[in-house]
């Protein structure tokens, strides 16, 4: 899937649904999968989008917002002074 690239003439984003998801790896017969009861299966959601619509930190920032957590982001200015400390460069 990383490796399928992107249709010219449709967005160059996706989002992906796997129904029937195990977590464990395990992989069902359609037989086995009409035992299982409805709430003890899963689903997974990818997100695929070329890296042209998203830089590193705005996509962190989505799935962040999209997953209900509640995490406190750096500022701007936070960021560019850890990324001059990085590059051994201080202000």
């Amino acid at each position: 899937m990383t490796r399928r690239g992107y249709n010219p003439k449709i967005s160059p984003w996706e989002f992906i649904l796997i129904e029937n998801y195990d977590p464990h790896g395990k992989v069902c017969s359609i037989a086995e999968l009409k035992r299982i009861p409805d709430e003890e299966r899963h689903c997974v959601w990818i997100f695929r989008a070329h890296h042209c619509i998203f830089d590193g930190f705005s996509i962190y920032r989505l799935l962040i917002s999209l997953s209900g957590q509640d995490v406190k982001l750096s500022s701007r200015r936070e960021r560019q002074r850890c990324h001059s400390l990085a590059k051994g460069v201080t202000s």
